[in-house]
């Protein structure tokens, strides 16, 4: 029995840091991502390319 409380205190220690990491992960992407996209400004005045006049 003692056997058996360990294992499911093991279980939920696992799923809790899973889930923990899992939400870590996906904030990483998401600012990464946020700070990756261009900006609304390149978008209007062309992207960031060199020699390309602004579009109106």
């Amino acid at each position: 029995m003692e056997v058996l409380s360990i294992a499911l205190i093991a279980a939920t220690v696992w799923g809790v840091v899973s889930v923990v990491v899992g939400l870590v992960i996906g904030r990483m992407i998401a600012v990464r991502d946020r700070l990756e996209a261009p900006r609304a400004d390149e978008l209007v005045m062309g992207g960031n390319e060199p020699g390309r006049p602004p579009e109106i």
